[in-house]
């Protein structure tokens, strides 16, 4: 009798350590057209970092980063779950996409922007001192997105690479 509590505990502690291992991630490469892309730009010949994150139809993901001159400085990329596309893709459409002209007053002269495209169409254009204003449901849309697509945060200073050798092309 103590020999099958122990056989059956044995086998308990097996299968608890095999739900315990971590799930292997989900890899791929891009494939089928761009679903939604962040593009992170400068107007006229300002001379800074740019980067393009763009998701695809399959759930692959990837994000470039371009030094002053333009160049591919470096590059990541990753892979969300179906599930994740597809809460994505609900937000994107039920989003209303609409934006108020607010009476602020900007003097901020920041070369910046960021446009938000969702199958080659412009949705938003986002400056550093906006003057229009997206709706609250969409605005949790682009959130929602940034926050899967790992879409870098500050340029300005050149993220990673200026941490590791701050003497980078890019970095101050």
């Amino acid at each position: 009798m103590c020999r099958a509590y122990a056989i059956v505990l044995v086998v308990l502690a097996r299968s608890a350590a095999a739900d315990r291992a971590p799930k292997p991630t989900r890899e791929c490469k891009p494939a089928g057209g761009v679903l939604f892309e962040v593009a992170q730009r400068v107007d006229g010949k300002a001379k800074l970092t740019t980067a393009t994150t763009r998701l695809f139809e399959n759930g692959a993901w990837k994000t470039e980063i371009f030094d002053i001159d333009g160049k591919l400085a470096r590059s990541r990329s990753g892979c969300l779950e179906v599930a994740d596309v597809a809460g994505i893709l609900a937000e994107l459409s039920s989003a209303k996409w609409k934006t108020t002209r607010t009476n602020a007053t900007c003097r901020a002269d920041q070369p910046r922007l960021t446009l938000y495209k969702w199958k080659g169409r412009q949705l938003y254009k986002e400056r550093t001192c906006n003057v229009e204003v997206l709706d609250q449901q969409s605005r949790h849309a682009l959130d929602l997105i940034e926050l899967h697509l790992h879409a870098p945060v500050d340029l300005d200073r050149g993220g990673e690479a200026c941490i590791d050798n701050p003497f980078a092309k890019g970095c101050y």
